[in-house]
């Protein structure tokens, strides 16, 4: 199971520990989750006037993402991040669970 934390506080900080196990070599699930994550680090990295990272760390079945807004275009940027998390949450309660803590 992949466990996704995301707290919203002075920054944001994502956490995405595990895998999905959905089907070992095709696991649809970890892909989905996996290239959601990607397109948000590559919005950061590209969108620089909006967002910059605080820590970065990825290593196999757990991921850090920590980001300090700057605009409020990032928060956008994130929730369509955390719709496909949500998403994923709902098709697949097995394999993902989603935390979500607005401070």
């Amino acid at each position: 199971m992949t466990i996704i934390s995301i707290l919203k506080d002075k920054n944001v900080t994502i956490k995405i520990k595990g895998h999905a196990g959905y089907m070992a070599g095709n696991d649809i699930v970890c892909s989905a989750l996996s290239i959601s994550e990607h397109m948000l680090t590559e919005w950061v990295y590209n969108h620089k006037e909006a967002a910059e990272f605080i820590e970065v760390k990825r290593l196999s079945g757990d991921v850090t993402l920590k980001i300090r807004a700057i605009s409020e275009s990032f928060y956008t940027a994130l929730e369509v991040i955390e719709t496909g998390f949500r998403a994923l949450a709902r098709e697949y309660p097995l394999n993902v669970c989603l935390f979500i803590s607005d401070n």
